[in-house]
């Protein structure tokens, strides 16, 4: 298993989801701090982790509302 740190500074893709390809686009960001952030598919989202990585717990979520084209 990978040590926590290792899961921060990162940007990840979502690329599979239920193993077909996802090509919508999404990712997410672990900051150090506890800090996430990343945008799926064209809106843009953020939360807090209230637990120890790499156990994921979100609080404060919060999102953009754009117009955004049908997937």
């Amino acid at each position: 298993m990978s040590k926590a740190g290792d899961l921060t500074g990162i940007d990840w893709r979502l690329v599979v989801l239920d193993g077909v390809a996802f090509e919508a686009g999404a990712t997410l960001y672990i900051g150090a701090d506890g800090a996430l952030h990343g945008r799926a598919p064209c809106n843009r989202w953020g939360a807090t982790n209230r637990a120890t990585l790499p156990t994921l717990d979100l609080g404060g979520i919060r999102w953009t509302r754009m117009a955004c084209p049908r997937l």
